[in-house]
């Protein structure tokens, strides 16, 4: 069974954390976050409202809804990025996870060792499968989906109209284990 109570935090490595929202008041979270305005990001975790909105949103979600938890991403203390898992199921042991890094970090920030690490202690929590979507069109997702077939997802299929008329959804999928069976 999966821990119902995640982490708090992370440890990726020493410079890179991943600190749950929960950690911080509204207040200190919109100082830390404040200019984490990188509109791709936002479009990629959906946020339709404002940075505060959004932070309000998170920490009660992340506080209240046994479907969704919210991290930020530290490195050497200065906030990057944001990661979270959502549409959890805790019996069926499934969750998917998103993830946004602001532009000057991306692509080098998380690699495929980091992004292994992180992935290895959610399936040591319990998950037997991890989902990712990803709009056709956003090219930084897409880099991500290649770098994550390297670590053993893979390409589901798309979903036609998962977002509304004409967005649609590339799925993919890493299971526990065929993850171990290859280490």
């Amino acid at each position: 069974m999966i821990k119902s109570d995640l982490p708090f935090q992370i440890e990726i490595d020493e410079r890179v954390k991943l600190i749950s929202v929960s950690k911080f008041d509204t207040q200190e979270l919109l100082k830390k976050l404040d200019y984490f305005k990188d509109r791709q990001v936002e479009l990629y975790l959906g946020w339709e409202d404002s940075l505060e909105d959004e932070v309000i949103n998170m920490k009660e979600r992340n506080e209240t809804d046994s479907k969704s938890k919210f991290w930020i991403i530290e490195r050497d203390g200065l906030v990057i990025g944001l990661f979270y898992l959502y549409d959890m199921h805790l019996k069926y042991k499934r969750a998917k996870i998103s993830l946004g890094i602001i532009k000057e970090y991306r692509g080098y920030v998380l690699s495929i060792k980091r992004i292994r690490k992180l992935l290895e202690t959610l399936l040591d929590l319990g998950f037997v499968r991890l989902g990712l979507e990803i709009e056709p069109d956003n090219d930084a997702s897409i880099k991500i989906a290649k770098h994550l077939s390297l670590i053993g997802f893979q390409y589901e299929g798309t979903i036609r109209n998962n977002y509304g008329e004409g967005i649609h959804s590339m799925t993919y999928s890493l299971i526990s284990s065929e993850y171990f069976k290859d280490r």
